[in-house]
């Protein structure tokens, strides 16, 4: 993939991490929650641009994979493209050691939900956490207990087994991310 500007928030977004502003004011965002990502990459995280899955209900700009589980998916809306969506699967064991009740998350993310995730790679151990819209989805990855949660489930993911879908990451976009590691 060629850097294309009308994807620019892709870059902006692909992985939970603390939030940097570089000189011309663009958001920087490193692979924090991915352990050693230029050591593992491809082999055990992934990221592909714009996959086709669910193009015609919930189309997606970047979907980060480790394991054979979707760790952190964003897109659009069908009907405003401009308005980005984005799920990220957390340790559910971590995610409640740092909000206890879920009352406590939603008064630090009022704009975010959380529901029961179910793929099989994680096991019991998984909540995915959803939002609507860039901000709120750049408040959700800056919270270190997000950060913590999705270290951990990942962590796990990557001791179990491979990528599986190693055959889809895409290489320009990883290199930008990884540069600004």
């Amino acid at each position: 993939m060629i850097y294309d500007p009308q994807y620019q928030d892709v870059y902006r977004i692909a992985a939970p991490v603390e939030v940097e502003v570089d000189e011309h004011g663009t958001l920087i965002i490193p692979l924090h929650c991915i352990p050693r990502p230029a050591a593992t990459e491809p082999a055990y995280w992934s990221i592909s641009c714009l996959p086709a899955t669910n193009i015609s209900t919930w189309p997606r700009l970047a979907c980060f994979n480790i394991n054979v589980m979707e760790t952190f998916v964003v897109g659009y809306f069908k009907e405003d493209p401009g308005q980005l969506w984005a799920f990220l699967n957390v340790s559910m064991e971590g995610f409640t050691e740092v909000y206890a009740q879920p009352k406590q998350f939603a008064a630090a993310h009022p704009e975010a939900s959380f529901e029961p995730s179910n793929y099989e790679a994680a096991g019991h151990d998984q909540v995915r956490l959803m939002v609507d819209g860039l901000d709120q989805l750049e408040r959700l990855i800056a919270d270190p207990g997000v950060q913590y949660a999705a270290r951990l489930l990942n962590l796990h993911l990557m001791r179990k087994r491979t990528n599986l879908y190693a055959r889809y990451h895409c290489y320009d976009l990883a290199d930008r991310l990884l540069a600004a590691v």
